[in-house]
């Protein structure tokens, strides 16, 4: 069966595409000096600090390098790629998945690859989305010590702590997803991914996250809009 990207992690990557792209306007001249926010006083210290805090989380670059990081390890056991589609500055995320589509079926199809892609920002070379033949990377297997596996495994680890900072410890839907998730990266991490094939431990990788990413998303938009059990922490602000 194909490995579906998750919705929600295409979506904000959508939305800091669109908002990386969009020029920037010059913002308009108050007629007389603006008065300062008021503060609020409501939020003690341990609150507003851990708000700042989530400011510098980018889920979106953690996400990309998780799978940089795979791209690198599955390059690395020599696995030829089905197609390479680098991200066109002037493309939008729609028009980039209808590449996809239309490569599919020249390659075998959905089932016959994995896809992996970076951030067009975060990606380090204008990002990519890459495809691999399944096929070949069932009958892969991961070495002992390798260092492309155990890089794989410490992004995916910073990106559950990234989502376990902004899920919060209150957060009774996202807390146990959060704690799964750790146990499963703990089981694959134990040998550093020794003896699985690449398309077992690469779709792991990306499964793992992608209920969390869902959860943080919903989490958010609680928190931005208003609603009980909402968030402790909302998600960061776009980053450049």
């Amino acid at each position: 069966m194909a490995t579906q990207l998750p919705q929600s992690a295409l979506a904000a990557l959508d939305a800091k595409s669109q908002a990386t792209a969009a020029p920037a306007q010059p913002a308009p001249q108050p007629a007389t000096p603006a008065a300062a926010p008021a503060q609020d006083d409501s939020k003690g210290p341990d609150e507003a600090k851990d708000e700042a805090a989530a400011e510098t989380v980018n889920l979106a670059k953690q996400y990309s390098r998780v799978n940089a990081a795979l791209i690198a390890l599955l390059d690395g056991l020599a696995v030829k790629r089905s197609a390479t589609l680098p991200h066109i500055k002037s493309q939008s995320m729609s028009d980039h998945t209808n590449a996809i589509g239309q490569i599919l079926p020249t390659i075998g199809g959905g089932a016959a690859n994995l896809i992996l892609y970076t951030h067009t920002v975060h990606g380090g070379d204008g990002g990519k989305t890459v495809l691999y033949p399944t096929e070949k990377l069932r009958t892969t297997i991961i070495p002992k010590n390798s260092e492309l596996a155990k890089d794989a495994i410490a992004a995916e680890r910073a990106l559950l702590n990234d989502l376990d900072f902004l899920i919060g410890d209150h957060a009774a839907a996202g807390k146990p997803q959060i704690e799964q998730a750790k146990s499963q990266l703990k089981l694959i991490g134990t040998r550093d991914g020794a003896g699985m094939n690449l398309f077992d431990f690469a779709a792991a990788l990306i499964a793992i996250p992608s209920k969390l990413l869902q959860t943080t998303a919903r989490l958010h938009s609680i928190a931005k809009h208003g609603g009980p059990g909402h968030a402790q922490r909302t998600a960061p602000k776009a980053q450049k």
